[in-house]
């Protein structure tokens, strides 16, 4: 009965984690969130302690306006903090095992490859289409729907670096910190305690996608309907990837990859 509970609150939270920007009530989050939190520490359901935790966490972030302009930020932070919180509880630690490396093999390094000039070719054609649109203030007045955020980080680097700098520093810097977070959570530890919840194949690499991809409908980069569809298509290669080679070295490369030209792009735009 406990394990049913947890697992109905922890599917209701994913699931409403990837639904609540479409219907604008992302700030109920934290109750769903919340809840399941509750459950876990009542029921004492360890190995899904960091999930609840980290659901926790990015839902109040939409309470605290100083971090939504720093989207690396508002991914690492919460990230760190509910690994930190997990290292007190023997029982729990085990779920941190999501962090090896994995293997990489032949196969892994193509895969890799190939999602990194396709999802390149993508975000560049995105932004050229996402550029051009009228902005209806949803992104950057001066530069259709490209995202804000993204857009004022950049051009804050470009007034006070060198151009140089933040194109050979400040871009891989975020590029790297950006993917390590983004894969830290969803293929990391939402894909591992949702395959130990639901399985490890369709419904765990769905879920943990369909999440991912709900972050960036808003103000994300792709953002919008087309960008849900790009980030939902890439979240499950990238999910599958991190199954196959058993690790996160591979998602997080590939990731890696994919970054380096969203911020080239922002930049560039900056």
């Amino acid at each position: 009965m406990k394990d049913t509970i947890v697992k109905i609150l922890f599917l209701a939270a994913v699931l409403f984690a990837s639904i609540a920007v479409f219907t604008g009530t992302e700030r109920l989050m934290p109750l769903w969130a919340g809840g399941l939190l509750a459950a876990v520490l009542i029921f004492r359901k360890w190995d899904v302690l960091h999930a609840a935790l980290l659901l926790f966490m990015l839902s109040i972030l939409i309470y605290l306006p100083g971090f939504i302009g720093m989207p690396t930020v508002k991914s690492l932070f919460p990230l760190l903090a509910s690994t930190l919180l997990v290292l007190p509880f023997p029982a729990a630690r085990e779920t941190l095992l999501w962090a090896k490396a994995g293997r990489l093999d032949r196969t892994s390094v193509l895969i890799i490859i190939f999602i990194a000039a396709v999802s390149a070719a993508a975000l560049v054609l995105w932004a050229n289409w996402a550029a051009n649109l009228p902005s209806a203030g949803l992104g950057h007045p001066a530069h259709g729907r490209l995202p804000a955020a993204g857009l004022e980080v950049a051009g804050a680097f470009m007034r006070w670096l060198p151009a140089w700098l933040v194109a050979a520093i400040g871009v891989p810097v975020f590029a790297l910190f950006n993917a390590l977070a983004e894969e830290g959570i969803y293929r990391g530890v939402l894909q591992k305690a949702l395959g130990r919840a639901f399985g490890e194949k369709t419904p765990a690499l769905l879920l943990q996608a369909s999440a991912f991809a709900a972050v960036h409908y808003r103000g994300g980069f792709p953002s919008g309907p087309l960008g849900y569809v790009m980030a939902l298509a890439y979240g499950l290669v990238l999910g599958y990837l991190r199954r196959r080679s058993g690790g996160m070295l591979a998602p997080c490369l590939a990731h890696i990859m994919a970054d380096l030209t969203i911020g080239y792009i922002l930049v560039s735009y900056a």
